[in-house]
């Protein structure tokens, strides 16, 4: 890699790629930050690390500062000139990269990686296919989507120590839906849950949670599989505890999702 040749284009990236792990969920994780400095080391010829941190040192200087947003988009349009499509593709994987450092890809982080691709006039090159977070592509035929069977999944959770849904993990699962789906209105999330919740309560069975878990391992890509499970211990915890019935039941489903580690507590 070649960018080190324009002190800008470092100093420009750094700060973009301090706005993509910041923006998202007002924090820097440290690993987070590790990723950071590792491509920017990368994208240097013979530097030393100095000149990485110096580089986000900046980049931090210039985020918090009162014309950040005009620091960013000028950002985006000095590497865009700058930059050949090759390495404008590679910086983007870098994008990902640190988006999955802290194990969670976010809504925010695949939209800010999706407007910067459509900016720089570059198609995303990912595992799945360019699509970052949108479970809804993969939607079956009729009313029934992923969407749904993420819900019915959140209810299982939720309903399986007491057999009851109380208000705080309904009011969970509305929240957590409305994070998978942010431009949807309040009452279509509502209709989502109230139709998953017909459905799990016809079943007579596992069946229906099977059904919804293997439609999910194909709709979710692999990389947001971690926030599915962060949803489900969101919505366990909802009522103050996790129980060990529910706290089974996320194992059972990481396993079904083809997750190999357990989730946290």
């Amino acid at each position: 890699m070649n960018a080190a040749h324009d002190e800008g284009i470092l100093k420009d990236l750094a700060l973009l790629y301090v706005a993509l792990a910041h923006g998202s969920d007002r924090r820097l994780e440290n690993a987070e930050l590790e990723v950071i400095a590792d491509r920017l080391q990368a994208w240097q010829d013979r530097a030393a690390s100095e000149t990485a941190l110096g580089a986000i040192r900046a980049a931090l200087e210039a985020y918090v500062g009162e014309a950040s947003q005009a620091h960013i988009e000028q950002a985006v349009a000095h590497l865009r000139e700058a930059c050949p499509e090759e390495q404008r593709r590679a910086m983007l994987e870098d994008f990902v990269a640190i988006a999955r450092a802290d194990d969670v890809f976010l809504y925010e982080e695949a939209r800010f990686i999706e407007r910067l691709a459509a900016a720089w006039d570059v198609r995303l090159s990912a595992e799945d296919g360019g699509r970052l977070w949108n479970i809804l592509d993969a939607g079956r035929a009729g009313d029934w989507t992923p969407l749904h069977d993420l819900a019915l999944v959140y209810l299982a959770v939720a309903h399986q120590p007491d057999r009851a849904i109380a208000a705080p993990e309904r009011e969970a699962i509305a929240k957590k839906i409305k994070e998978w789906l942010p431009e949807a209105r309040e009452a279509d999330v509502d209709a989502v849950v109230r139709e998953a919740l017909r459905v799990y309560a016809d079943a007579r069975d596992e069946t229906a949670v099977t059904r919804a878990l293997a439609s999910l391992k194909s709709a979710v890509p692999s990389h947001q599989r971690a926030a599915l499970l962060a949803d489900l211990r969101y919505i366990a915890c909802a009522d103050g505890v996790m129980l060990v019935e529910e706290r089974a039941l996320i194992e059972r489903i990481a396993h079904a999702l083809g997750l190999t580690e357990k989730p946290k507590a």
